[in-house]
């Protein structure tokens, strides 16, 4: 394996591969480790001489090298560096991460229209209170940035085909004969597209909150929230604090969706330091409920916002909201999110689809159509059918599942593991979209130090346990700030 003191040889060597330029020894804000930056031109697609770059991030193994491990963002749009001082620093790092890194290196690479690999922001896309809480994706803003992107990038080009065949070029260029991938949500479609793509460069592959890719995504989140929402419902009527506190929280909910099933509704909450006014639309309210119960924390404050809502005051209702989008607003470039869904997943979804949708739960169509009235904006070319097809490999592949994901359910990854003969799920217990714990650090550096899935020992993951319902709502929220 070429380790990274010859990046000098590969430098040199240009003229056989992709141009590597590397900063050595630079620094990345909250990482205490040594990191290596650099950034590897590609072109940006068949129709063009344009190139771009893609952005990356090496923190060298801390103990011995057995080899490297690539992070891959989720979303799509999320940036891998933009997280890295997250889950290797800062005050709560991530244990398995931190574990992997003892004795590998941790490649973090920006995903072509993400971070620092030509970016596809829409940064005006949730700045206006009113048109986030009344439209999923504010047409007006999205049509504007969707125009302005197009003058400088070829939309069509930043698919996870394309950002796979990035990813090996870069490794490649970093001198690894073989990688391993840890990623999860959108993520794990992009590592099942290496698996396609590349199979004899992949060590190992750990996945959390699957998605293969012929998901259509989003079309599983109908099922997946309401499963998500069903299971909250029945955990609060067995915790003796929320029984006592909201005895009613199912048939409150229900109250409150009907309400919202008439029609948009004003709220009033405050804003940071200012009192916001605005009118809370179905799809928004309906959307961003199914995002709060992608963490358990976060799924805990829901029947004390219900509650709330149900007696009148929506204000608890509001914050839970623009605390979603506001998340998005920060985490995501849209104009990558929107040449990859569109691209690959909306456009496959069919009028059966939808109608099976709509009579799955809470969310039914409405994340589908606002997402289908965004790609009327993004105008993105179709990928190959042959996308859909599920991935065949005998890779080793750990998946993680929450048993309570509403956005990558359980039965989505299961679903993936007749074509692969030699991968395992583990599902979470009260899990939801993201889990982390040292039983769970503990299975996923055992599988990146011996990529066998059968020799995991997982039965602590059924002991994973929701965290206490919140029963003070503003006392909670305002330590989310």
């Amino acid at each position: 394996m070429l380790r990274l003191a010859l990046f000098g040889l590969l430098l040199a060597a240009a003229s056989l591969a992709p141009p590597l330029s590397v900063a050595v020894g630079c620094n990345v804000a909250g990482l205490t480790f040594p990191v290596k930056c650099g950034s590897l031109r590609v072109r940006e697609s068949a129709r063009s001489d344009r190139t771009i770059g893609t952005y990356f991030i090496v923190v060298p193994a801390a103990r011995r090298n057995a080899g490297a491990v690539f992070v891959i963002g989720g979303g799509p749009g999320q940036s891998a560096v933009e997280i890295a001082s997250e889950v290797l620093g800062g005050s709560s790092p991530s244990a398995s991460l931190v574990g992997m890194h003892a004795d590998h290196d941790i490649v973090f690479a920006d995903q072509r229209g993400t971070g620092r690999s030509n970016p596809l922001q829409c940064p005006d896309l949730f700045a206006s209170r009113a048109l986030s809480f009344a439209e999923l994706y504010p047409a007006a803003p999205l049509r504007a940035c969707r125009a302005r992107l197009a003058k400088t990038a070829d939309l069509n080009a930043y698919g996870t085909r394309q950002a796979v065949d990035d990813l090996d070029a870069l490794r490649a260029a970093l001198g690894y004969r073989t990688i391993s991938i840890d990623t999860g949500s959108y993520g794990s479609e992009v590592a099942f597209e290496y698996v396609r793509r590349h199979p004899s460069r992949l060590r190992a592959v750990l996945l959390e909150a699957v998605v293969p890719t012929y998901a259509k995504v989003p079309l599983p989140f109908t099922r997946a929230a309401q499963h998500a929402l069903d299971e909250l419902e029945a955990s609060c009527a067995n915790d003796a604090a929320c029984e006592e506190t909201y005895p009613r929280f199912a048939s409150e909910w229900n109250a409150v969706t009907a309400r919202f099933a008439q029609g948009p509704q004003p709220v009033t909450f405050r804003d940071g330091r200012t009192t916001t006014r605005a009118t809370l639309s179905r799809e928004v309210f309906a959307d961003s409920i199914r995002h709060v119960l992608y963490e358990p924390f976060l799924a805990a404050a829901l029947p004390a916002a219900v509650h709330e809502a149900a007696t009148g005051n929506d204000e608890p209702l509001a914050k839970l909201v623009a605390l979603q989008i506001d998340g998005f607003k920060n985490e995501l470039n849209f104009g990558m999110f929107l040449s990859v869904t569109c691209d690959e997943d909306v456009a496959f979804i069919t009028a059966k689809d939808r109608a099976v949708a709509a009579g799955e739960g809470f969310l039914g169509e409405l994340r589908i159509d606002g997402q289908r009235r965004a790609c009327a904006i993004g105008n993105v070319a179709p990928a190959p059918k042959t996308f859909l097809l599920p991935v065949r490999s005998s890779v080793p592949v750990l998946m993680i599942s929450g048993a309570d994901d509403p956005a990558a359910p359980a039965w989505l990854g299961a679903s993936q593991l007749p074509y692969l003969s030699n991968a395992r799920q583990i599902l979470v217990a009260n899990g939801g979209h993201n889990n982390e714990d040292a039983c769970l650090a503990r299975i996923r550096i055992a599988f990146i130090d011996d990529p066998t899935p059968a020799r995991v020992r997982a039965t602590c993951a059924n002991r994973f346990s929701r965290p206490a319902f919140v029963t003070d709502f503003n006392a909670w929220f305002d330590k989310q700030l």
